[in-house]
């Protein structure tokens, strides 16, 4: 403890932003998630309510499909689509042992891209919601 303490890394001034921005982020995800709650519940409520109200139709309908599809234990039916492209891609490196460096600088360049988006969207709603607010923008000065 006394080591962390003592050794423990001054950050710069932009990890030190970025720090600050994903600290508001969280702060505006976690009231926005607070403010639609009641909405996020009545929605829930309703489309469960539609859903037995579906299984009940189809129960009391006479017509019965030969075959019917996958269903989870709601009511809702699964996902039987295809995989990604990217997934796809990747499975493809990875079954050809020469192309493993490929692989690896694909998974690299993809989480960057990633968390430079990731970066930049926030960036750019906390500037936008400072103009809105009529405060300055950081300029990095």
């Amino acid at each position: 403890m006394f080591q962390t303490l003592l050794f423990r890394r001054r950050l710069t001034p932009e990890q030190t932003r970025e720090k600050k921005m994903l600290r508001e982020w969280k702060a505006a995800r976690l009231q926005t998630r607070i403010e639609t709650l009641p909405l996020r519940l009545l929605l829930n409520s309703q489309r469960r309510s539609l859903a037995d109200c579906q299984q009940d139709e189809r129960a009391s309908s006479s017509f019965q499909p030969e075959r019917q599809r996958a269903t989870r234990n709601d009511g809702t039916l699964i996902q039987t689509g295809r995989k990604q492209r990217v997934q796809l891609l990747l499975e493809w490196l990875s079954r050809r042992r020469c192309l493993q460096p490929v692989k690896m600088w694909w998974v690299s360049l993809r989480r960057r891209l990633v968390v430079k988006a990731g970066s930049c969207l926030l960036r750019s709603l906390i500037r936008r919601s400072q103009s809105r607010r009529g405060q300055p923008t950081c300029s990095g000065t």
